[in-house]
């Protein structure tokens, strides 16, 4: 999808969200055809759960403050942090490798997630932080490219909205119960799997 209104009207499925704004759309490097292996539910959910447990660990907030619900079509994850959504365009990271954690190391897993979330069926991710919001839709076929489908993100400015949102509009079972138990892949002293 690549109509703005259309991209745009998706933001005011979210309750929170009472103006938006479209600031720009950049097309990526990143396309649909990103590696042979699509991602299980799991991986999906694990790489998408990771930046809401950094940003908790690096906030120093609990990481019990993450809420995830999967009602009717939607998945919606929060988290009180709030960060630039323009990190999830690029590849790289400013922590020191010491600090860095394998999975989602330099964003790379992000952009995956992205891409192997089309793949599936499951398009337009939106991403809410503080007052930007950004909906990750797929760009038409580039000529000459064998059928190469970029990523394009789709930037708006909205009403301040606290903390930060991942929202998956999808009617998958096992996306949903992927990411239910999603937190329970994380090592913290509330996760209930640890005794």
């Amino acid at each position: 999808m690549t109509d703005i209104k259309k991209i745009k009207e998706l933001l005011f499925d979210v309750k929170e969200i009472k103006e938006a704004e479209h600031i720009k759309s950049v097309p990526s490097a990143i396309t649909t055809s990103w590696s042979e292996e699509i991602w299980t539910e799991d991986m999906i959910a694990r790489d998408a759960l990771q930046n809401h447990f950094d940003g908790c660990k690096e906030n120093n907030l609990p990481i019990s403050s993450i809420k995830i619900t999967t009602d009717n079509d939607t998945i919606k994850i929060f988290a009180p942090n709030e960060f630039n959504l323009e990190k999830l365009y690029y590849i790289g990271s400013t922590k020191s490798e010491s600090d860095i954690q394998m999975i989602g190391a330099h964003g790379e897993g992000g952009k995956k997630v992205f891409s192997d979330l089309a793949r599936m069926g499951v398009f337009n991710p939106i991403l809410i932080s503080g007052d930007k919001a950004l909906i990750i839709s797929v760009g038409e076929e580039v000529p000459n490219t064998d059928g190469l489908r970029p990523l394009i993100y789709n930037y708006f400015k909205i009403n301040k909205i606290k903390g930060n949102y991942f929202i998956l509009n999808t009617i998958d079972k096992k996306l949903k119960q992927a990411f239910q138990f999603g937190l329970k892949n994380f090592f913290y002293s509330k996760n209930p799997l640890i005794g």
